[in-house]
């Protein structure tokens, strides 16, 4: 789905959002609603925009939190009540309120943060904000000249985008640290940016997650077909060791970049190291994914 078309049903699905207390008026139901949907539009809040709102219990209980947390709980009953008293209005005016349960007005507001969610990762626009102001600060003057980069410019960005990867969490899941390697793909070339990469899990200590962006990275179809027999993979295998973690997600986003490119089936490590490695640890699903990976070369392999 195109980004155009998926911010257009965001909106949709955000209307549904306040159509919610709109009914509720219109259906002449009580006040007595008005927090439900107030909190209905806090949780929206903070599906939607998880990075707005604390996350410790430290942060929750600080003076300044419960402030700004008073003052957003403020504004959305202010908005609850407006758009329940336009439904009000509207049902005075016309003298003939229709009839429909009360759940019926709550639960399209509550679909409405089920459908957000489903269109909306927060975690990629969390990434683009933090990518574009490293971009920022590292090139506070590119966004007033509108020629190319400079390589070296190029390459401290990249830099600085791949250090900012040593603040997410060791577990951090594969698609927000994909949104994360997208986000710095729209300001820096994958060959910079794989390149900070790679030099940085070189690196003794390397953080897990740098680990972790390079299988991923490596394994894009997109960058696949760029670093054509470049030995990215291999690399990206090596860098794995017998990391059942990296391995099972090395293994399984290149098996289904050889499903996208068949072409690209040797640029994966020899099948024979893949099945040596699967042997030889102790994760089953991390063997089972090497394994459906040497089976997936197997298949792309051209026949002689």
């Amino acid at each position: 789905m195109s980004m155009h078309n998926r911010l257009r049903l965001l909106m949709a699905a955000t209307a549904l959002l306040y159509l919610g207390p709109l009914l509720a008026g219109l259906g002449g139901f009580g006040w007595m609603l008005v927090p439900v949907f107030a909190a209905i539009f806090v949780i929206w809040l903070v599906v939607l925009r998880p990075s707005e709102w604390p996350k410790t219990r430290e942060e929750w209980t600080s003076p300044d939190a419960l402030v700004a947390i008073a003052a957003r709980v403020a504004v959305q009953l202010l908005l609850v009540a407006v758009c329940f008293g336009i439904g009000r209005g509207i049902g005075g005016v016309a003298g003939n309120l229709p009839q429909f349960p009360v759940l019926v007005p709550i639960l399209m507001s509550v679909l409405s943060i089920v459908m957000a969610r489903m269109l909306w990762d927060p975690a990629l626009e969390d990434a683009e904000d933090e990518v574009a102001e490293v971009s920022g600060q590292v090139l506070p003057d590119t966004a007033e000249d509108d020629g190319p980069m400079s390589e070296s410019a190029v390459r401290s960005t990249a830099q600085a985008m791949v250090e900012t990867l040593d603040d997410l969490p060791a577990d951090v899941s594969e698609t927000t640290l994909a949104a994360h390697l997208d986000a710095m793909g729209e300001h820096v070339p994958a060959t910079a940016l794989l390149d900070a990469l790679a030099n940085k899990a070189a690196e003794s200590g390397a953080p897990h997650v740098i680990h972790k962006a390079l299988m991923i990275l490596t394994t894009s179809p997109a960058v696949g077909a760029a670093f054509k027999g470049a030995g990215a993979q291999a690399l990206a295998f090596q860098v794995a060791g017998d990391d059942p973690d990296l391995l099972g997600i090395f293994a399984r986003r290149c098996a289904a970049m050889i499903g996208a490119d068949p072409s690209l089936w040797d640029d994966c490590p020899a099948t024979e190291a893949v099945r040596d490695v699967a042997s030889g640890i102790e994760d089953p699903a991390a063997a089972n994914a090497l394994l459906a990976l040497a089976e997936a070369q197997d298949a792309a392999r051209p026949q002689v």
